[in-house]
């Protein structure tokens, strides 16, 4: 039963008529939304692979308009200390090397799904992330892995273990400067 007072009226009709006065500069530099732009994703499923991993993205994010996003997609929410803990370790050190970069760790009963989800909500352009042995075996590949593939709408790139020798061609369906 209170009126607003008579300023915040005003307020409402400057509103309402898209006053120009009300318009607000952007106060985001223009390299900040870049980076949020030109980010690469990588996702750590296997400890022992992080460092080839790295070994692939942080050349890609030398550039100072990337940032390098760690993550891991843990089962339980009982891991995800631990999980969260490890990733900062991995973080720092790449701060330490003058890389860019966040890390968070996520439970996920369906890794495929929030990896592509992930991808699409941080607007990533390449999704990094080691694949099972299993890709190069007879029949289909990991359920995951599909989805990630048909669903992740930027360019994805899986590491195969070296000890893994493809029986048939290795198939790159896209060509890159980088």
């Amino acid at each position: 039963g209170i009126d607003p007072s008579p300023a915040l009226q005003e307020l409402e009709r400057a509103i309402l008529r898209q006053d120009p006065s009300l318009a607000v500069a952007a106060t985001a530099h223009a390299g900040v939304r870049q980076v949020a732009e030109r980010s690469i994703l990588v996702a750590i499923t296997n400890e022992t692979q992080v460092d080839a991993l790295l070994a692939v993205a942080e050349p890609l994010v030398r550039e100072p308009s990337r940032v390098l996003i760690l993550t891991r997609l843990v089962p339980v929410a009982a891991e995800l200390r631990i999980s969260s803990a490890w990733l900062e370790e991995r973080r720092s050190a790449l701060e330490a090397r003058g890389v860019v970069a966040r890390a968070a760790s996520f439970t996920a009963t369906a890794p495929g799904a929030e990896l592509a989800r992930l991808a699409t909500e941080l607007d990533v352009e390449l999704l990094v992330a080691d694949a099972p042995d299993e890709l190069l075996a007879e029949g289909a590949p990991d359920e995951q892995l599909t989805v990630v593939l048909e669903q992740t709408p930027c360019d994805v790139a899986l590491l195969v273990s070296r000890d893994v020798a493809p029986t048939g061609p290795v198939l790159v369906p896209f060509g890159g400067a980088e």
